[in-house]
């Protein structure tokens, strides 16, 4: 019905709109009712993926996957309200706009969809295939989860995509909006800029590295491949055209906008998995004497370990200069002094002593002032250890 509200005061000069203003009108209602779209089409793609009829019911769509990583049934209708809400914005801000920047906009949009409906997609709702006559054996995990051909050919598809419009929006941005006759230069150099990038992006390790496990070390990797690739794609011009018609800053621009889209595109799984270990986290309210690097080690053992049963509050240091600072999200309270005011402030039950040296020392040190002041909290010491 909306598809048809659209079109219905003029009809028959619907035939005679541009592409673009066609495309338009069917866009406007798809993007006002993307999610349930969305949602209809993932449930249908999973179940046949699992070989399920997509005509019975089940917990698989996408707000039962949302609860079952952890979030709350009001966290994840927000969630779906969100993703709706930037759908309606977008279908209404694109309709006055320009054909290449309503693309581009739909574009970022489309892989922030993508890149969150493939972490969905991870999350383990089906015990076992319907069908036993299916070869299919164990949790279903998407190619780019798994080592082998199947994540690096993921990995490079994505990337292609992730070239194409940062690409495109240099020539946006260069050109104020408007690409005009410069769209021939653009598909006549798209396919060098392909090939360069994508053979720096594999000479300089960017796809030996785990997607779901990017670390703040990683970038250094894709500035490298995006730099080196920026640069040998430009002398691919200057060699096969002269570099005639072709614009620099285009170029420098590309640089940026790929170095930040595959940035967000690596670090996106790390985030949401970080996210949703502080929501899942129930269970004794928790403090951790040190923020140094040990303290660090049991944010993450924290976080990762549901059978600790701890809820993460914060940290106490020694150096007064933490104080107030967040680390990895969770802030400093404090110091030793202000310790029985911040067990009784956030009633904490256990204290994690965090020291590598002198570990056992702080340990007796801290239960007894918690015994003095008659607190009870139990206190215990982080301990590495590696078997051989």
């Amino acid at each position: 019905m909306l598809a048809c509200l659209t079109i219905i005061r003029h009809p028959n000069e619907a035939q005679a709109m541009p592409l673009f203003h066609q495309i338009s009108v069917i866009a406007v209602p798809c993007l006002i009712l993307f999610i349930p779209i969305l949602d209809t089409a993932f449930v249908s793609f999973m179940r046949k993926l699992f070989a399920r009829s997509i005509f019975q019911g089940g917990k698989d769509h996408s707000s039962h996957r949302m609860v079952a990583i952890g979030l709350s049934e009001k966290k994840a209708v927000v969630i779906l309200y969100i993703f709706a809400v930037l759908s309606g914005a977008i279908a209404l801000g694109i309709y006055p706009l320009d054909m290449g920047i309503s693309i581009a906009i739909i574009a970022f949009y489309l892989i922030l969809v993508l890149l969150f409906w493939i972490y969905l997609a991870n999350v383990a709702v089906y015990s076992r295939p319907a069908d036993s006559s299916e070869k299919r054996t164990g949790v279903f995990r998407p190619v780019m989860m798994e080592a082998g051909y199947g994540r690096t050919l993921f990995a490079v598809l994505m990337d292609l995509i992730l070239i194409t419009l940062a690409y495109y929006s240099a020539y946006l941005l260069r050109f104020g909006g408007e690409i005009g006759p410069n769209f021939n230069f653009f598909l006549k150099s798209l396919p060098i800029l392909f090939a360069c990038q994508i053979f720096c992006f594999y000479s300089f390790g960017v796809y030996q590295r785990l997607w779901w496990r990017s670390r703040l070390g990683d970038v250094s990797v894709y500035v490298k491949g995006v730099a080196a690739g920026t640069v040998l794609a430009m002398l691919g011009l200057l060699f096969l055209y002269r570099f005639q018609s072709f614009s620099r800053s285009v170029f420098i621009i590309y640089g940026g906008v790929m170095l930040i889209l595959i940035s967000f595109s690596r670090f996106f799984f790390r985030l949401l998995d970080e996210w949703v270990s502080r929501e899942n986290q129930h269970g004794k309210p928790a403090l951790i004497y040190g923020a140094g690097i040990g303290g660090q080690m049991v944010v993450r053992e924290i976080e990762t370990n549901d059978t600790l049963g701890l809820s993460l509050v914060g940290f106490i240091d020694d150096d007064p200069r933490k104080k107030g600072k967040n680390i990895h999200g969770y802030p400093v309270l404090g110091n030793e002094n202000q310790l029985g005011e911040i067990i009784k402030k956030f009633q904490i039950q256990e204290i994690i002593v965090s020291f590598r040296d002198n570990g056992s020392e702080k340990k007796k040190e801290v239960q007894r002032r918690c015994n003095r002041d008659g607190l009870d909290t139990t206190v215990r010491q982080m301990r590495l250890v590696i078997e051989l």
